[in-house]
């Protein structure tokens, strides 16, 4: 080949490659909403990553027909294992509804609600376009639509399910680039699933985290604490009156991320995350009364959501997860250990060990906690599965699993 030759075959093969860029770029644009440069930031689809930097948005035990339980994981495409611990990690891409099967068409929300003894399993998806939102029940092997976006006035997203106490609500949104944002109860028990308002007033952030008990609903965004103890009319409201002890935080707790409910030794107490701590108080009839800190970050983490869990021997613990703010080495699991004196109980960040320094750096966005049954001993044994925030790119695994108290382990 002479030198002229070589030059021109190496314009044609730049030329070739800037308008396959061009090409790709305006293509990206075109059937994503927000363009292949916002993509970066989008949680990430885990059909092929095991997890890894994939968003995951919940998780539930689901019933098989033959018998054969299942977990089931919002992760963009959903997945699946057993429920047997020698299949963990065994997972596989999980059935999805009728409509919802196309690339990008994801279960962004996964609940469990209690009926007559019995765990239901709601789950939210929405289409690639994100015009199309529904709600379905999983029943007899398959999805069975509940309520789709158009049955709740003024909404143009469905932001998250939350299953209480028997009950399924759901957040709304009323435009497509945030906000306000409202709550809805489904009635699943009257014959009819139209949504309701449970409270007149709006949230200008999503509803994140939601917990019951004293007979009371508790709702968290980063706008505030909602609550209320009666869902026939609009009872649920806003918090303004909580008694904050002075520097310790804003009147009332604000920038929320988690909220739990935990009755110990006949105190009724609820815990609020917010950004950089944690604060817990009393409830009088339900209603918080002296918010005091039982952990502050001092390595700039924000603490996410709650659960319980209580190993055999235990008094049982409070754990709360946490994301690192740009970037870093944080993040990871803080425990409440219920065996302490009240007065001195902390959520103090678990030390890492060997076998799963990761999660002690990793974004880790909530819990889900189960109890399985040993094939070998009969006995049953307590399973929690920490489900990470994570992003494109990074390399940790997005899920992690403890029995007992044994170490954690990658999923």
């Amino acid at each position: 080949m002479t030198n002229v030759q070589l030059l021109k075959a190496t314009r044609l093969f730049h030329y070739a490659t800037v308008a396959l860029l061009v090409a790709f770029v305006f293509t990206a644009c075109g059937d994503q909403p927000f363009g292949i440069f916002a993509e970066l930031e989008r949680e990430a689809d885990a059909e092929d990553s095991d997890f890894i930097g994939a968003r995951l948005r919940g998780m539930a035990r689901i019933s098989m027909d033959n018998g054969t339980d299942r977990y089931i994981v919002a992760s963009g495409r959903p997945k699946w294992r057993r429920v047997d611990p020698d299949d963990a990690g065994n997972w596989s891409n999980a059935p999805r509804p009728s409509g919802f099967s196309g690339s990008g068409d994801w279960m962004t929300s996964v609940v469990t609600v209690e009926n007559n003894g019995d765990d239901d399993v709601y789950a939210l998806f929405r289409d690639h376009s994100r015009d199309n939102y529904e709600v379905f029940h999983w029943e007899d092997g398959s999805w069975t639509s509940v309520v789709k976006l158009g049955d709740f006035s003024d909404a143009k997203q469905i932001t998250r399910l939350f299953g209480l106490n028997g009950e399924l609500f759901a957040s709304t949104s009323a435009s497509t680039d945030g906000g306000p944002f409202s709550l809805y109860h489904i009635d699943l028990d009257n014959g009819s699933t139209d949504p309701t308002r449970v409270s007149d007033q709006t949230s200008s952030k999503p509803f994140s985290d939601a917990t019951f008990g004293a007979d009371t609903y508790y709702f968290v965004s980063r706008d505030g604490l909602w609550y209320g103890g009666d869902l026939s009319t609009d009872d649920i409201a806003k918090d303004t009156e909580s008694n904050v002890p002075s520097g310790e935080l804003d009147d009332p707790p604000h920038d929320n991320r988690g909220v739990f409910f935990h009755e110990h030794n006949g105190e009724d107490r609820l815990y609020i995350s917010s950004n950089e701590a944690v604060y817990r108080t009393q409830l009088e009839n339900g209603s918080p009364e002296e918010w005091n800190r039982v952990s502050r970050s001092d390595r700039g983490d924000r603490f996410t959501r709650f659960a319980f869990y209580e190993p055999d021997g235990t008094d049982g613990y409070i754990y709360v997860g946490s994301d690192r703010k740009g970037g870093g080495t944080n993040g990871g699991v803080y425990k409440l250990d219920l065996s302490d004196d009240f007065e001195d109980q902390r959520f103090r960040r678990e030390t890492g060990r060997p076998d799963g320094s990761q999660i002690y750096r990793t974004h880790l966005a909530e819990f889900f906690v189960d109890d399985v049954v040993d094939d070998d001993t009969s006995e049953t044994r307590k399973h929690i599965f920490a489900l990470m925030y994570s992003r494109a790119g990074q390399s940790e695994p997005g899920m992690w699993r403890r029995t007992d108290d044994d170490d954690w382990s990658a999923e």
